[in-house]
C-alpha cells in the first residue's frame, strides 16, 4: 500500500493539505488499519482524476462533488454495461440476434 507521503511525492502539485481536505470531504478513502493512510491503486487513480480536476482544468472546490458524483455514476454504468455485453456474449447465437434486433427497434423507436 502507498502511503500518504508517497501520495505527495508522486503528484508534483498535491500538497498535504489538499489531500487531507480529499480526505475528510469523503473524495479519497484510504484505508486506515493502524491510524496511518494507505491508498489503493483506485485510490491513487481517483486521486489523479481530482488534482487534473483541480490543478489543470482549474474546477472549484464547490463544483467537485456534482462532479465526482458524476463521474462515479459514469464509471458504474460502464462496470454495468461491461456486465451485460458479457451476459449478452454468453448468449446462444440465435438469442444474440434477436437481443440485437429489439436493441436496434428500441433505438429507431426512440428517434421517432
Amino acid at each position: 500500500m502507498t502511503t500518504f507521503e508517497d501520495i505527495i511525492d508522486m503528484f508534483d502539485d498535491l500538497n498535504a493539505a489538499d489531500l487531507e481536505q480529499w480526505i475528510v470531504a469523503g473524495w479519497i478513502k484510504p484505508d486506515t488499519p493502524d491510524s496511518e493512510y494507505h491508498f489503493s491503486q483506485t485510490d491513487i487513480a481517483r486521486i489523479r482524476l481530482i488534482t487534473e480536476c483541480r490543478y489543470e482544468l482549474n474546477i472549484e472546490l464547490d463544483s467537485m462533488d456534482v462532479i465526482l458524483s458524476l463521474l462515479d455514476q459514469v464509471y458504474g454504468l460502464r462496470r454495468e454495461l461491461n456486465a451485460l455485453v458479457k451476459a449478452v456474449r454468453a448468449q446462444p447465437s440465435d438469442v444474440r440476434k434477436e437481443i440485437a434486433r429489439a436493441t436496434t427497434q428500441n433505438i429507431d423507436d426512440a428517434h421517432t
